[in-house]
């Protein structure tokens, strides 16, 4: 089931690990650009995760199907991104402390 978080500018996260969140997250997260057109006539973007991989070897990289919230992407440049094209992004998130995102890569 897919669940769409939305704030202003949101995301679906699919296919990840059903485990239970733990603090100490460090994952490298790959997913698709989307856009759709939100009930007020606007358009939104979603980034469709599909790979959740460890960081480092001693990272932890565990949480269940919408367990994280995508932040802090309002202006950047995945809003200017065609649907379709791939992105990289860094999920730290330190006990608690508020998650952090880092773009690694983009791919067009």
């Amino acid at each position: 089931m897919r669940r769409i978080i939305t704030l202003g500018i949101g995301f679906m996260l699919t296919g990840l690990a059903s485990v239970s969140a733990m603090a100490g997250q460090d994952c490298i997260l790959e997913g698709e650009i989307k856009k759709a057109e939100a009930s007020d006539g606007t358009h939104a973007v979603y980034i469709d995760f599909h790979t959740a991989k460890r960081f480092s070897v001693e990272s932890q990289c565990r949480f269940r199907q919408n367990d994280i919230q995508f932040n802090g992407i309002a202006g950047s440049q995945i809003t200017k991104l065609a649907p379709g094209a791939t992105v990289k992004y860094r999920y730290t998130q330190e006990q608690h402390a508020e998650p952090t995102w880092q773009l690694l890569q983009v791919s067009l």
